[in-house]
């Protein structure tokens, strides 16, 4: 039997009939014994049913026992009409339930069910349509349990022997609630298939005469959920819509369901649906290309019923291009010209697109602007070059994708000077003869100018000077007198040259007479105050001339001899001077050589004292000048010099001495002074200490003391000062060198230098020492150059108070304890450094000046660059990091790198595509950015900044590996990407209160509902449908409304004219659709509910 209600064999398999007597044959189901246990039907006839005649004898009897007690607004008859619809179960069981008034308080309940298969039990359940209520009293059980578990048989029916059973209520309460709220309780039949019940019929009223067969409610398809019921869209967009279709009725009927906008049929699809059954509907990819900007009416459609919102059209982006300047213009070939133009949006929504500057129809340069609706902004095309320009004219204009505004550009021939009429071009000259060079210019072109005419000789201006000419005009230019003194024999190419042309020919210089000096004999000799040398050296005429000069030997500048030499050209011959007496020269050293007019060769020659041999095997005093000598290594044996003031291993007091090493040792125990260079009353300069190792003293070597009152002046060289408290110590000794200078291990400062002024530092290394590794203080025009400090427990170079003048060219400093240079006070250089890897700051500076030239900072703790007090810094080429060099005049910036991984969150859809630096205290200052062009996806890269929480863009440019820039705000400076799409909007919903829609006037609204989804895939359909059958009150969401709310500011380019720089925030509303919809536009999302 089918459980369609509109199925065309319902007529045939329709429920029989049966005029309501107040029950049927109640004689025949009174109880379970009672019942008909051969299955036999009660007529033959399976439409006619029970006559009135055949149950009227029982009916008279059953109403004189129960109108007594039946409540007085009670029904005459009580019918139930089970079919598997109300239970949600496909079956062909069906049947009814006939429940007449019987003894007083009681019920006879007569079940008649037919073609149902293991039948367990039935029972009387409290409950209106759609609700599962509790069991008020059974009807009857063939098995313990409604699965068929347990005692007892399963029953199976037919057609043909339906099952007539009977059952009684004997509750006086029940049976009184069941006949005064009948609707509110129904009858369900489980089967062994269907524990949880397989038919099920709602108990209804009826006065007698009535015909029992329960006519099906009709088809009811309501519409509702409309999702999305208020949006907004940008014309041209797809949309989707969908609606919840259910059919309130008791058959499966089908309509057309119809999206509708401003009552016109859009898209429309059949839709069958079940009785109960609900399905969400969908329409998608729905086109608005054909709807003006506006607001709608949108819906979703049946025969019975529609749901609608307000669906608004916004007008696409549309950018206008207006107010072009200049419109007419005329400049010289070569001239940079800046183009602007006013672009608007026109539009409603948001946009972006390229604005173009093209010189007839030639794209010249191009940007990207966002817009929205509504705005406008000047774009300017800056140093617009016009060298590629013929003369003449050119419509200029500026372009978007929907309008252009063009003018009128006339390029002018600027002024052109030519060249011509060289004289000489072709002349030989002596060497150091004058000689006068003339040639004409010409301006040949339309302006008047002014240029520089110069004089060149192998590409060097030997003479130049300034012309001013008008259009056309030409001067004959002529340089005088020039000197050929400077030019060496042989070939040049001599010219007059302009900014535009030049001139040149041929100049050839002979070689004049030239006395060359030559294979000095000795260059270095060592000799015994007194002794008689001989000297030699060859003199060349490397001229092509004859010649005659004076050969002179010169000790110290002073001539010791001389005689006169006349060589032909090409010539040479060797002079000799000899027995040359040095007993007029002190002990020391000299510088002698043999000297011509033309030039020189020189040696050194070192004097020492006849008297002594100078060697020192022990801690000794030096006090008599001369050389010295270090034949062992040296123990300090607590036997020191100097008293308290000096307490020196080795003291010398004596100036013009030269103590050298050799490679040996000088080692003591923890104090006094390893080697002590001053005197207690008067001054000690010229002295030299060479080639020694000096370990495990309080200072290693001291030129000079805080403790004495007079200067030294001496040369450190070759000479490592290990494990000692203080490494290398310098006080008062203005004009000092360090040269080959190691000072490691040492407990406190490796190198410390005070009051001192002009002092000269070489290669000086200082390492893992306890304080600083180099200290200055109070120290000027200082020279240093290949310093190295590494690995101290402190600062790697300090730099004191009145550290005035000084340059330091290249620097090592790296893995300090603390800040790798502190400078407190003064005026310094730094150039061609590297400072890393430190523990504190890269330079951490107060009070002091520094220029920065070549310089990279990198990788230390603290800042790259901090800056304290008044410092005012200049930099021409100061890397901070791998990424970025900065160039900038007097100011006190602090500057710091960050890495692309430190940088504060971006926003979504932002990428890092390179480190960073931070810039504080910034006036002006220019950078340049490096990343890798690989790590870019697209063509432009744009530099964000991050200051108080917030990121805002700076400008964009070409992802070229570089960002070349200027900076002027302080923050957080990062190479970035913007990966987004522009022109997505994504919505963002918010959910409206939610009615509570009642289905049944009868149901109270505090009742509970439960909701049971099953979803059927149909392989062969192109839709997908889940069915939803409900038996219970469904409380439902309304009216979602869908709300957008956007703003967006957003500068790709940083133009200097702008009067604001834009931001752009997005704010994504969710859609209102808790589920994912499926791509195909045909599949339906269906219901089941129970």
């Amino acid at each position: 039997m089918s459980n369609e209600p509109n199925d065309p064999s319902a007529e045939e398999n329709t429920y029989r009939r049966r005029t309501v007597m107040g029950g049927i044959a109640t004689g025949a189901g009174v109880s379970a014994l009672g019942s008909n246990a051969a299955g036999e039907p009660e007529s033959n006839d399976p439409d006619e049913g029970v006559s009135s005649e055949d149950a009227s004898s029982e009916s008279v009897s059953n109403e004189q026992v129960t109108n007594e007690w039946v409540p007085a607004d009670a029904s005459e008859a009580h019918v139930a009409v089970l079919s598997g619809d109300q239970a949600g179960v496909e079956t062909t069981a069906g049947g009814c339930v006939h429940v007449t008034p019987g003894e007083e308080g009681t019920l006879l309940f007569d079940v008649v069910v037919e073609d149902a298969q293991c039948l367990t039990q039935a029972h009387v359940r409290e409950g209106g349509r759609g609700e599962d209520g509790e069991i008020v009293a059974t009807l009857f059980e063939y098995t313990a349990e409604p699965d068929g578990s347990g005692d007892g048989d399963p029953l199976t029916t037919t057609p043909e022997t339906p099952l007539i059973q009977g059952g009684l209520v004997d509750d006086p309460d029940l049976a009184e609630a069941i006949l005064t709220e009948p609707a509110g309780f129904h009858v369900t039949v489980h089967t062994a298939h269907n524990p949880e019940g397989e038919i099920r019929g709602q108990i209804r009223g009826f006065e007698r005469g009535t015909d029992t067969e329960i006519e099906p409610v009709p088809a009811e398809f309501t519409a509702s959920s409309l999702r999305p019921r208020n949006p907004t869209v940008v014309r041209g967009d797809w949309i989707d819509v969908s609606a919840r279709i259910e059919n309130l009725g008791d058959v499966t009927a089908t309509q057309t369901v119809q999206l509708r906008i401003d009552g016109e049929v859009i898209a429309e699809r059949d839709v069958e649906l079940g009785c109960r059954r609900a399905r969400t509907v969908r329409f998608q990819d729905v086109d608005t290309e054909d709807l003006e900007p506006g607001e709608y009416e949108h819906g979703v459609f049946t025969e019975d019923d529609s749901t609608t919102g307000t669906l608004t059209v916004l007008r696409p982006p549309e950018f206008i291009v207006s107010e072009l300047d200049p419109d007419d213009v005329t400049v010289s070939r070569g001239d940079l010209i800046d183009v602007s133009a006013r672009i608007e949006n026109v539009g409603e929504a948001r946009g972006r697109q390229s604005v173009e500057l093209r010189i007839d129809d030639e794209l010249v340069s191009s940007r990207t602007l966002r817009l929205s609706g509504g705005d406008s902004r000047t774009v300017t095309f800056e140093d617009v070059d016009t060298e590629d320009l013929e003369p003449g004219e050119y419509e200029h204009g500026v372009f978007t994708e929907d309008d252009s505004e063009t003018g009128r550009l006339r390029i002018r021939t600027p002024p052109e000077f030519a060249v011509s009429e060289l004289d000489p071009d072709d002349v030989t000259v002596s060497r150091g003869d004058l000689i006068d060079v003339s040639a004409r210019i010409e301006n040949v072109g339309e302006e008047a100018g002014s240029q520089d005419v110069e004089l060149r000789i192998d590409d060097e201006v030997v003479a130049e000077r300034e012309l001013e000419l008008g259009g056309g005009d030409d001067e004959t230019v002529t340089f005088e007198d020039v000197d050929t003194e400077d030019l060496d024999p042989g070939e040049y190419e001599h010219g007059v040259f302009t900014d535009d042309d030049s001139a040149t020919g041929q100049l050839r210089v002979r070689t004049p007479s030239g006395f060359t000096v030559s294979d000095l004999d000795p260059d270095e000799v060592t000799v015994a105050q007194g002794d008689l040398i001989d000297v030699s050296a060859r003199i060349e005429n490397v001229g092509e001339e004859a010649g005659t000069q004076d050969v002179e030997l010169r000790i110290d500048d002073e001539v010791v001899a001389d005689r006169e030499l006349e060589l032909e050209g090409g010539d040479d011959e060797t002079v000799t001077f000899e027995d040359v007496d040095t007993e007029d020269l002190e002990p020391g050293e000299y510088e002698h050589g043999v000297f011509t007019d033309d030039d020189s060769a020189t040696g050194r020659l070192t004097v020492e004292a006849a008297t002594d041999d100078g060697t020192i095997d022990g801690c000794t005093i030096i006090d008599e000048p001369g050389d010295y000598e270090i034949v062992n290594d040296i123990t300090d044996d607590g036997e020191r010099f100097g008293g308290p003031d000096v307490d020196a291993c080795i003291w010398i007091r004596s100036g013009d001495v030269r103590l050298d090493g050799n490679g040996y040792t000088i080692s003591g125990e923890g104090e006094g002074v390893g080697v002590f260079v001053g005197e207690l009353d008067d001054r000690v300069e010229d002295v030299t200490v060479r080639d020694l190792d000096v370990e495990g003293f309080g200072d290693g070597i001291s030129f000079g003391s805080d403790l004495l009152d007079w200067p030294v002046q001496a040369t450190l060289e070759d000479v490592t000062a290990t494990d000692n408290e203080l490494g290398v110590f310098l006080y008062s000794a203005s004009g000092s060198t360090l040269r080959n200078v190691t000072a490691s291990g040492n407990g406190n400062y490796g190198v410390l230098v005070w009051e001192t002024n002009d002092p000269v530092a070489e290669n000086v290394t200082a390492t893992e020492n306890g304080r600083d590794g180099i200290y200055l203080s109070e120290v000027g025009n200082g020279e240093y150059t290949g310093l190295t400090a590494t690995d101290n427990d402190d600062v790697g170079i300090r730099m004191g108070e009145d550290v005035v003048g000084s340059t330091f060219t290249d620097l090592t400093i790296a893995g300090n304890g603390g800040p790798g240079l502190s400078a407190v006070d003064g005026d310094d250089t730094l150039r061609d450094a590297v400072i890393e890897d430190n523990d504190g700051a890269g330079v951490w500076v107060s009070a002091n000046d520094l220029e920065f030239d070549d310089v990279l900072i990198r990788r230390n703790d603290g800042l790259q660059v901090e800056t304290q007090g008044s410092s005012q810094h200049t930099a021409s080429d100061l890397g901070i990091g791998d990424a970025a060099v900065f160039a900038f005049s007097d100011q006190g910036v602090s500057l710091d790198a960050i890495d692309r991984d430190d940088f504060p969150t971006l926003p979504d859809d932002v990428v890092a595509v390179g480190d960073g630096v931070e810039v504080l205290d910034v006036d002006t200052a220019d950078v340049v950015l490096s990343y890798d062009e690989g790590d870019v996806a697209g063509d432009v890269v744009e530099l964000w900044r991050y200051e108080d929480g917030e990121w805002t863009v700076v400008d964009a440019f070409d992802a070229d590996g570089t960002i070349d820039t200027e900076l002027t705000q302080d923050g957080i400076y990062a190479p970035v990407e913007d990966t987004s799409d522009p022109t997505d909007e994504e919505e963002e919903e918010e959910p409206d209160d939610e009615e509570e829609e009642d289905e049944d006037e009868e149901e109270e609204e505090d009742e509970d509902e439960e909701e049971e989804e099953d979803e059927d895939e149909e392989p062969d359909d192109e839709e997908e449908e889940e069915e939803e059958d409900e038996d219970e009150e469904e409380e439902e969401d309304e009216d979602e409304e869908e709300e957008e709310d956007e703003e967006e500011e957003e500068d790709e380019e940083e133009e200097p004219d702008d009067e604001e720089e834009e931001e752009e925030d997005e704010e994504e509303e969710p859609d209102d659709e808790e589920e994912e919809e499926p791509d195909d536009e045909d599949d339906e999302e269906d219901e089941d509910e129970s």
